[in-house]
């Protein structure tokens, strides 16, 4: 139960901390945003295999063994609506990053034209080319526009308004206290509760911890 649970906190962990480093590593290098890249595709290879796997759980609990028919339907019911959540996690997350795109490369503030950088919607990869062969992102390493996009123009008082760092704050701390409260009573005359294991919960708590940090004068931000 609680090893079906962590898959889709599994497949999280690599985006959300892609996201969060990326963008806010906004003065470095282009070489260590191209080793952010190379980083970006290795976990696309384990986000699919831990998809296939996600997959594979889903389709035993929507078929189970004859007999457990009725036990499984609380089990796959939750497991259905824990997808729906990660679902739609990941397509804000993916816009986001698109949005982040446009910003960059268009010096679109606001993130306007963010279609440009998505196909089946996942946000296209950083090394994709054009129909000329060009890198179409080529200004990894531009930061003002993002700044304004995730944060605003003024750092004292930053946006909160949608696909602003602080909303996706917001949108992941919600997604971890939805999985933390997970509860699922069995459909049999024992009517038995399983809940996140203590261990999961404290494992979803750390990943999706977001402490305050400090600015470079020292200041907490």
């Amino acid at each position: 139960m609680a090893g079906g649970k962590e898959t889709p906190r599994q497949k999280m962990i690599g985006m959300m901390y892609l996201v969060l480093t990326a963008l806010l590593a906004l003065n470095v290098s282009k070489d260590i945003l191209d080793a952010f890249v190379q980083i970006d595709d290795g976990l696309n290879i384990t986000n699919k295999v831990l998809d296939d796997k996600a997959k594979a759980t889903l389709a035993s609990l929507n078929n189970p063994k004859k007999g457990e028919e009725e036990k499984a339907k609380p089990f796959a019911a939750k497991a259905s609506e824990v997808e729906q959540w990660t679902t739609a996690m990941i397509s804000y997350i993916e816009e986001m990053k698109a949005r982040v795109m446009a910003a960059s490369h268009n010096g679109n503030a606001d993130g306007a034209g963010f279609e440009e950088y998505m196909k089946d919607g996942r946000s296209i990869p950083p090394g994709t080319l054009d129909e000329d062969d060009k890198p179409i992102l080529s200004k990894k390493d531009e930061n003002q526009n993002n700044t304004t996009l995730l944060v605003g123009p003024n750092p004292e008082s930053p946006r909160t308004d949608p696909f602003s760092a602080n909303e996706l704050r917001r949108k992941l701390t919600e997604f971890k206290d939805k999985l933390v409260s997970i509860k699922i009573t069995r459909a049999d005359s024992t009517g038995k509760t399983f809940e996140m294991s203590p261990d999961v919960i404290a494992s979803l708590q750390n990943t999706f911890a977001f402490p305050t940090g400090k600015d470079h004068d020292g200041k907490e931000a």
